[in-house]
């Protein structure tokens, strides 16, 4: 995607289907990228980077339901940045995980879900802000699920306790007030 002249890279995979129904793509049919063994993303990564000025590597991971990082998603975080990506963003937990910033860089372990099912839990929307020099911001946009639905958060009060959840979950965070991210 190109925005404002900046050509911002999305690569994806996943690392998470028990019974694996979702195909492995081949050069003759669709499907995902498998990243069961990670080398084959790692070289993804590396080139997809050489042709872009800011890669968002996305993975499909984690336990479901666990609130609770894992890690095989640290190690394959870190070998994602290590490849190139300028951030990691995880998902298929079904429920908010924790961050961590590595080296200046984030890794993001699961954003939860943004509207699946009747169940109410934090979820919310991953803001970035980036030039050629890379990430200037990064914010988190609270919100619930509930019952069909994903609003946002509205009340400070309501905003800060969601806040506080995440930070908790974390590894070495800080979320201000108004949902800004920095490395603690």
């Amino acid at each position: 995607i190109i925005v404002n002249g900046m050509k911002i890279g999305f690569v994806g995979a996943s690392n998470a289907e028990k019974l694996r129904y979702t195909p492995q793509a081949t050069e003759d049919t669709p499907g995902i990228l498998r990243a069961y063994d990670t080398t084959e993303y790692n070289a993804v990564i590396q080139e997809a980077s050489k042709n872009c000025d800011y890669l968002i590597a996305y993975i499909h991971w984690g336990t479901e339901d666990s609130n609770y990082l894992n890690s095989l998603q640290q190690s394959m975080g870190r070998e994602f940045l290590n490849s190139g990506a300028d951030i990691v963003v995880g998902g298929h937990p079904h429920v908010l995980q924790g961050m961590e910033y590595v080296d200046g860089k984030p890794i993001v372990y699961s954003l939860g879900d943004f509207w699946f099912n009747s169940e109410t839990k934090y979820t919310g929307l991953l803001k970035l802000r980036i030039n050629f020099d890379g990430l200037k911001e990064m914010s988190f946009v609270p919100a619930l699920q509930t019952n069909y639905t994903t609003q946002h958060i509205e009340t400070s009060e309501k905003q800060r306790k969601l806040f506080d959840f995440l930070e908790e979950l974390s590894i070495n965070i800080k979320i201000d007030d108004k949902g800004v991210i920095t490395q603690k």
